[in-house]
């Protein structure tokens, strides 16, 4: 059986090397990680394959970069906060940004006047090159993530790793996570089952 996993896992490392962003294959290694017992390599697997997600929906919003107004949607977790800046940050430094900001409030007052769509950043050059985040790039960070089963169920496959674990604190963080973003209309029952066994 041991070979069977290390056989899966080669082929597994293989695919996440092939494509910069695959998403599903990091799903896949990080499960096949957890049922060989190698549970801290799944968590690693895992969040790899959250930062390659976000990174993907990073390049995606900098070839559309002009994006039409998504609206405000309450989510009551805030991991997918943290990944989303950390995207920003290797893509801006990718990009040759120097200068990463957020407006003023009269700053993004006078950006919106100018734009024509809700851009999710502007750069420009003076001395440096610089680039002015606006709010609507974590809103389409946040409708992409809530189109899409990916983020949901890698973030449910953590909270099953860290329940196998003992650490129910950061299970249950997870899970909600993983709750919280499964998309509109989606029957994915895995994570609510993972946070009922958690507080049972």
């Amino acid at each position: 059986m041991k070979g069977d996993f290390d056989k899966s896992i080669k082929y597994l490392e293989k695919a996440t090397e092939s494509s910069r962003f695959n998403a599903n294959a990091f799903n896949s290694l990080g499960l096949t990680y957890k049922k060989k017992g190698d549970l801290e390599r799944a968590v690693e697997v895992y969040l790899q394959g959250i930062k390659h997600l976000f990174g993907e929906i990073y390049i995606d919003l900098s070839k559309q970069q002009v994006i039409k107004h998504i609206s405000h949607m309450d989510v009551d977790s805030n991991e997918w906060v943290r990944f989303s800046l950390e995207a920003m940050l290797k893509g801006a430094a990718d990009d040759g940004i120097e200068i990463l900001a957020w407006p003023t409030g009269e700053q993004a007052l006078e950006f919106y006047k100018e734009a024509k769509d809700d851009p999710c950043w502007k750069d420009w050059t003076d001395t440096k090159k610089k680039r002015l985040i606006t709010p609507q790039y974590h809103e389409a960070v946040r409708e992409r993530l809530s189109s899409n089963l990916m983020y949901s169920m890698l973030t449910n496959n953590l909270g099953s790793v860290f329940g196998e674990k003992n650490d129910n604190v950061v299970a249950k963080k997870w899970f909600q996570e993983s709750i919280a973003f499964i998309p509109e209309g989606v029957d994915y029952p895995d994570p609510k089952i993972g946070l009922g066994e958690l507080e049972k």
